[in-house]
């Protein structure tokens, strides 16, 4: 047997170290991650339907503007979505 093999065995049968477990800290770590990334989209479209709103609303709005914000917003959408 090698070296190697032998030490992750002999963790194994202490119980305190297995290749394939994931500890509970390391999920919520990962969970709350994810949460606050979701949170920072959901932040991003809500800004960019304000500034679409507000260029549609000007006397002389920018058609190319408002569609490369409409573009990203659908972009974060889709990104929120998956």
């Amino acid at each position: 047997m090698k070296p190697k093999a032998r030490r992750i065995a002999r963790h194994s049968r202490k119980g305190s170290f297995h290749p394939l477990s994931f500890s509970k800290t390391t999920f919520s770590e990962e969970t709350l991650m994810i949460q606050d990334h979701m949170s920072a989209l959901r932040k991003k479209h809500e800004a960019l339907e304000r500034k679409i709103n507000e260029e549609e609303t000007r006397p002389l709005p920018d058609t190319i503007r408002i569609h490369s914000l409409k573009k990203e917003k659908l972009r974060l959408k889709e990104e929120l979505l998956d």
